[in-house]
């Protein structure tokens, strides 16, 4: 008779567990963990929204750049290889743009822009210390000689127009400025690849399709860079010993995401652990002092179901936080449980009046 009684309460105990836990999936299903650390930083201050802007915004921030080194092998061994990794980038179709094709088509472009500008390219000082010697007869003469050289080789083609728009060659000293953009000192070009000038490294180049903060795109790329040094490791074998060695934003992203997510479970794990051990030894029932967590998970979970209606995303910042502040909500189940655990019969409603001024 008395299970009877409260066997009402048992199935309504049942429906808001089935209920929450219903809820909370849905939740979890809606919403997308964010481990990206910008887009948790405060908007409203100038100086960290400006940050922000450049560096989502900064083409280098997401470019990937890939090493291929060769052991034993010769420059021609090498140069096949990065022609191998950058066919393979581009048919995975995770990349925007590969290699320097681009740059190489903007440098006749530089070239015109560089040479119908030159008036205003240069300083007072500059006329003075550096184009006004090269307006002596002498240094005329040695500069014509070397147009005439060139125009007799294959060097020479097309380049009529520039002679005639820059005889003195004034667009090289120009051009000079910009050799701090090189990747690197003594690299060259050798069967369309860059190359180090001991011959033994070779530097890809790509823009990804995707920012390079996207986790999902990251492991992609991950893979996809995993088989590229696989496929190296079959078909040149240990002779000539080609290695792979990716960098870029991207895999920044993925560790960062990985700490992130170590790091919350630690939070909520140990957390929960801690209280766990002193619920039970503030019980003189242990079984019943670990209730006072429920409340504490019930209302996480809830929570997760509400935010996924009026958001898309959640930092797990937000989540290890939230593992934390679980110890302060179960402040509410160890009032309630220290008014129901007496020696004497005690109701819930009673209790709950007890304790409504707690939350």
């Amino acid at each position: 008779m008395k299970m009877h009684r409260y066997a009402w309460r048992w199935f309504a105990a049942g429906l808001v567990v089935l209920a929450t836990v219903g809820l909370f999936m849905v939740g979890v299903h809606r919403l997308q963990f964010d481990a990206d650390v910008l887009n948790s930083m405060p908007r409203n201050d100038p100086v960290l929204a400006d940050a922000h802007h450049i560096i989502t915004h900064h083409p280098i921030y997401d470019r990937v750049v890939v090493d291929v080194s060769c052991a034993g092998g010769t420059t021609e061994a090498l140069t096949e290889g990065a022609r191998l990794v950058e066919d393979r980038m581009r048919e995975s179709g995770l990349f925007r743009e590969i290699g320097f094709q681009s740059m190489a088509l903007l440098m006749p472009e530089l070239m015109h822009h560089i040479a119908d500008h030159l008036p205003i390219l240069f300083s007072a000082r500059d006329l003075e210390k550096v184009v006004l010697p090269l307006l002596a007869p002498e240094n005329v003469r040695l500069t014509m000689q070397g147009h005439l050289s060139s125009l007799q080789d294959l060097g020479g083609i097309g380049q009529s127009k520039f002679l005639t728009h820059d005889p003195l060659a004034l667009r090289n000293l120009i051009l000079s400025r910009f050799s701090s953009l090189a990747p690197a000192n003594g690299a060259r070009i050798h069967n369309g690849q860059l190359v180090s000038a001991d011959g033994k490294h070779a530097l890809v180049i790509a823009e990804p399709a995707t920012p390079g903060m996207d986790t999902h795109h990251a492991r992609r790329i991950t893979s996809l860079m995993g088989s590229i040094a696989a496929e190296l490791d079959r078909k040149y074998g240990p002779a000539i010993g080609l290695t792979l060695t990716p960098v870029g934003a991207y895999r920044a992203a993925l560790d960062n995401e990985t700490s992130a997510r170590r790091s919350v479970k630690k939070a909520v794990l140990f957390s929960t652990l801690f209280i766990a051990l002193l619920l039970l030894a503030s019980f003189p029932r242990p079984m019943i002092g670990l209730l006072a967590l429920l409340p504490a998970f019930a209302g996480t979970m809830m929570a997760f179901f509400v935010f996924s209606l009026f958001h898309r995303s959640i930092s797990l910042l937000a989540v290890g936080f939230g593992g934390a502040i679980i110890s302060f909500t179960v402040d509410y189940g160890l009032a309630y449980l220290l008014f129901l655990d007496r020696p004497h019969e005690t109701r819930g409603l009673k209790t709950s009046r007890e304790v409504w001024s707690l939350g």
